[in-house]
C-alpha cells in the first residue's frame, strides 16, 4: 500500500517537478539526480527533465509494482508498456538526458541495462556496455564523463574545481558494480563470464583495498592516471556496491526467484 501510494503520487505529481509526463515517462526539475552539485544558484550538471537513469528506475519500479499487485489489475504494467514504447521511440542515440538530446557520454545509461527490468534489448545493451567500457571504464570504477568532452576534469583538486570535477570526469567506484551486473545480464551468468568480469573489472580495485583506509574503498578517484584516491577515505556506497557485485554477480549467490527474473527480464 505504501509503495503504491509513492508511485501513484509520482503519477499525479509531487514536489520538485516530479510527475509522470504525457508520454508516461518521469519528469523532474534540475539537480534532482545523484549528479547534484550546486555552485551558488547554478547546478553544475542540471540534467532536467528526463535523465536516462530516472527513466530506467521508473520503468523498473512500475514492473515491480505490477508483480506485487493482485492479478488482473494491470494498471502498472500498462503504464510501464507505454513508458517503454515512448522511451524507445525517442532513444535513437545514447542520450544522457532524453528530452534535451544530451549525448554526453556518462555512466548513467548503464542503468538501462543493469536493472532487473530493462527497456532496452540485448543488442542495445551490448552497444551501451561497449561504449561505457571504451570511454569511461578505469581500474577503479567508471568516469562520470568521457575524456573527449570539453567539460571533462581529470583531477579532483582546487577549491571550486573540485565541485566542477565531481561529476565531470571523476571516477566513482560504486558504478562498477552496476557495470558488472549489466555486463553479465547481457553475456549471461555462465562461470566463464563471471570469471572474466572479476578479472577485468573488479580484481584491480579489490587488490588495492585499503589504499586510502585499511579494509575500505575511497569515495572517488581522479579520472586521469594514476587515478589518485580522493574524497571520503571510507565510503559506504563504494564498499557496499562492490561487495554486492562480488556476492550477487560474481559468486552468483542470489535467491532462485531472482535468478529466474535475471534470466528472463531482458
Amino acid at each position: 500500500e505504501k509503495m503504491a501510494s509513492i508511485v501513484d503520487n509520482y503519477i499525479k505529481g509531487t514536489y520538485y517537478g516530479i510527475k509522470m509526463d504525457d508520454d508516461y515517462l518521469l519528469s523532474h526539475d534540475a539537480g534532482l539526480t545523484w549528479m547534484d552539485v550546486k555552485l551558488g544558484d547554478n547546478f553544475i550538471t542540471p540534467r532536467a527533465r528526463k535523465a536516462v537513469e530516472i527513466q530506467a528506475l521508473w520503468y523498473n519500479a512500475l514492473r515491480i509494482m505490477d508483480l506485487l499487485t493482485p492479478d488482473g489489475e494491470g494498471k502498472y504494467r500498462e503504464i510501464a508498456d507505454l513508458a517503454k514504447e515512448n522511451f524507445l521511440s525517442e532513444y535513437d542515440r545514447q542520450y544522457d538526458v532524453l528530452d534535451t538530446r544530451d549525448c554526453s557520454c556518462r555512466p548513467n545509461k548503464i542503468f538501462l541495462v543493469a536493472l532487473d527490468f530493462s527497456m532496452v534489448d540485448n543488442t542495445m545493451g551490448e552497444k551501451i556496455i561497449r561504449d561505457v567500457e571504451e570511454r569511461l571504464l578505469t581500474p577503479y570504477g567508471l568516469r562520470t564523463l568521457d575524456r573527449e568532452n570539453p567539460l571533462y576534469k581529470g583531477k579532483y583538486l582546487g577549491e571550486f574545481n573540485k565541485d566542477i570535477a565531481y561529476h565531470n570526469g571523476t571516477v566513482w567506484p560504486w558504478l562498477i558494480g552496476y557495470f558488472v551486473r549489466a555486463f553479465l545480464k547481457v553475456k549471461g551468468y555462465d562461470e566463464k563470464w563471471r570469471s572474466y568480469a572479476f578479472e577485468n573489472y573488479l580484481k584491480t580495485l579489490l587488490s588495492n583495498l585499503g589504499e586510502g583506509c585499511i579494509g575500505s574503498i575511497n569515495e572517488i578517484f581522479d579520472g586521469d592516471e594514476p587515478y589518485t584516491p580522493r574524497g571520503c577515505i571510507s565510503q559506504a556506497w563504494s564498499v557496499a556496491e562492490i561487495l554486492r557485485a562480488l556476492t550477487e554477480d560474481i559468486l552468483y549467490i542470489r535467491p532462485p526467484y531472482e535468478k529466474h527474473f535475471l534470466n528472463n527480464a531482458l
